[in-house]
């Protein structure tokens, strides 16, 4: 694991930050290489750095961040990166402000359904796309969430229900999800959606929809919208 603090931060020159990294192992020493990616333009002081650790063992060391000269007055992400022990990449980011946050943390990525609701039939086919905007001067990668009800799941392609009652261990009604990931330049806007697929023999019914998206740390949600299954 690996960790930026603080996750976000105020600045008006070069920052320090605080790197933590923590192995995942209990039975041997883990050798990883820690890079630190700041911003386009940006520095970074260490940009890598070699730690072994021993099993269940932490380090942590300070990186400056150094903004360019003039830098627009905006919000900006740094991240932190190295490989877990199986060999995916595990990353943090930490927030640098120049100037005051323009935006509440967390809602630097607009997010909105681009429909009022779902009206289907059986055998129909529909979608809901969803509307994002990044508000950073960084890209952003994340992914879209669709959530629905029981009863729903297999129209918006979050796959086959496992228990007939739809309800989940501690007896409430149970929801499931699909996904979609994203990659938005800074300052840029995007769309993803999703299929909405009614079976031919579908019966009629009444459902919501919403669409969760997590980037950088932070959630967001989508307005709930009627999802309806029109009789024939």
């Amino acid at each position: 694991a690996v960790h930026l603090s603080p996750g976000e931060v105020v600045a008006d020159g070069p920052v320090t930050l605080r790197a933590t990294v923590a192995s995942d192992l209990v039975d041997q020493t883990q050798h990883v290489l820690v890079q630190v990616i700041p911003p386009e333009g940006w520095r970074v002081e260490p940009a890598e750095r070699p730690v072994s650790l021993a099993s269940g063992g932490f380090t942590g060391y300070d990186v400056t961040v150094h903004p360019p000269v003039g830098a627009a007055r905006a919000s900006y992400l740094v991240a932190i990166q190295a490989c877990g022990a199986d060999g995916r990449p595990v990353e943090d980011v930490a927030t640098v402000h120049i100037g005051s946050p323009r935006r509440r943390f967390g809602t630097e990525v607009s997010v909105a359904l681009d429909i009022r609701g779902v009206l289907v039939r059986p055998g129909e086919r529909a979608e809901v796309p969803v509307l994002l905007r990044n508000g950073l001067r960084s890209p952003v990668r994340g992914e879209a969430r669709v959530i629905a009800p029981w009863g729903a799941w297999e129209l918006v392609g979050a796959g086959p229900v496992d228990r007939a009652d739809g309800v989940d261990r501690d007896g409430r009604p149970a929801v499931r999800s699909a996904s979609v990931g994203f990659t938005l330049d800074a300052g840029r806007r995007g769309r993803v959606s999703f299929p909405v697929r009614v079976p031919s023999d579908a019966p009629a019914g009444s459902y919501w929809v919403l669409v969760k998206v997590t980037y950088a740390g932070r959630v967001a949600y989508t307005e709930t919208v009627p999802l309806v299954v029109a009789s024939r």
